[in-house]
Parts: C-alpha cells; structure tokens; sequence
C-alpha cells in the first residue's frame, strides 16, 4: 500500500509540473505575440531587434519540444502507474486467495492432529487388551497342562503343604511315588 501511495505522488508531481510547463508555454506565446507585434509596427527595424526575435523564437521552439517532453513523459508515466496499480491488485488477489487457501489448510492441519491423537489413545488401549489376554492365555495354557500332566496326588497334597503339615506331605510324597511307580 505504501508503494502504491509512493506511485499516486509521483504521478500527481508529474501533472503538477506538465500543468507549470504548459503555462510556461502558453505565457511564451504572448510574449511572442507582443514583440511580432512590436516588429510590425515598426518600432524596431534594426539587426539587433530582429535578432532578439530570433532568440525570442527559439527559445520559444525550445520550451514547446521540452512541453511535449513533458507530456509524453506524464502520458508514458501514467500508463506506468496504471500498469502497476493493475499488477499490484492482482498480487493482491493472489495473496488474499493464499491466505485463504493457508487458513483451510491450518484448519484442516488441526483437524488431522486431533484425529491422529485420537487413534494414538486407541492404538495404545488395544496393545494393551491385546497384552492382557495374552497374559491370560497363557496362564490358561499353564494351568491345563499343570492339570493334565501333574498326578492328582500332588494338587491333593498342596493345601496342606500350605499349612505346613509334615505329615501329610509325607503322605503326598508316598502317594506320588507310587503313581510313578505305577505308571
């Protein structure tokens, strides 16, 4: 914005100066009329007098090529600036549909991340059940072979080898030996 503030003086210099040029001009003009006038009244026939017409006259030349300098200078200025207030309002555009595009795209970035937190948790959870039933097959899969190949003498036995009993321990021990001897 600032630029184009920057571009909007810069060309309202230009016609400020085309318009004291023309002036100039215009201005030059009269006094070009009063010395021809001068000249054909006959005020003034000498060398001198025509030479200062002379002078007077190209001076006169020079300011109308520097006027229309000036004028096309302003004209190809302000094609320039038209140009680029154009341009500039299309980089506009484009940045304005960026930003858009950029905030969908934040929303959409945030969205995902909730999302991917979300199956994180889950994810987690399931290894854990996974694990736990793991563990719990396997202590069953423990427990039925510990049943099917341990003697029933010996799960008869434990409790009161959790009491601390010799004596029926001794028993157990009997027991088991003669399961083995009969098997």
């Amino acid at each position: 914005m600032e630029r184009l503030r920057g571009y909007k003086l810069e060309l309202r210099d230009h016609r400020e100066g085309w318009k004291k040029a023309r002036s100039a001009v215009y201005g030059s003009a009269r006094s070009r009329a009063e010395l021809l006038d001068g000249a054909l009244s006959g005020e003034g026939t000498s060398q001198d007098h025509r030479s200062r017409l002379l002078r007077g006259t190209d001076k006169l030349n020079k300011t109308s090529e520097r006027l229309q300098e000036a004028r096309r200078v302003a004209a190809e200025t302000e094609g320039v600036g038209e140009g680029i207030l154009s341009e500039l309002g299309r980089q506009r555009e484009v940045i304005v549909h960026a930003s858009s595009t950029l905030d969908v795209a934040q929303d959409n970035i945030g969205r995902s991340k909730r999302i991917l937190v979300a199956m994180g948790r889950r994810l987690v959870t399931n290894k854990l059940i996974v694990i736990g039933f793991i563990l719990f097959l396997a202590a069953f899969i423990v427990l039925v072979i510990c049943i099917k190949f341990v003697p029933s003498s010996f799960w008869a036995s434990i409790p009161a080898m959790l009491r601390g009993g010799e004596d029926d321990s001794s028993n157990a021990s009997d027991s088991i030996s003669s399961d083995s001897g009969s098997a």
